[in-house]
């Protein structure tokens, strides 16, 4: 349980400052409900599975595994899109 709200605190942390940086401040206020939207259901998901999660780790791995590809999505999903154009080159005095 320490793990998933150590995630979860993180990225109310995280967002703000990532979707400022990336020029997408509007998209915050949807970013933390959603995220704020999917902590309960997924505490009580985790309840009910406490009994099979219980001193198996595997069930951490699994866990880790899935936190990582979540945190990846959030990141690359709120990254500013790359030009398509030709790298432009700074002209020197």
């Amino acid at each position: 349980m320490g793990f998933s709200a150590r995630t979860y605190f993180g990225l109310n942390g995280f967002l703000p400052g990532l979707l400022t940086a990336g020029k997408s401040p509007d998209l915050l206020r949807l970013a933390l409900t959603a995220l704020n939207r999917v902590q309960i259901p997924a505490s009580l998901v985790l309840l009910g599975l406490a009994g099979r999660l219980v001193r198996r780790p595997a069930g951490l791995w699994r866990a880790g595994a899935l936190l990582l590809v979540a945190v990846t999505g959030c990141v690359v999903m709120s990254a500013p899109p790359r030009s398509r154009g030709p790298p432009s080159r700074a002209r020197c005095c």
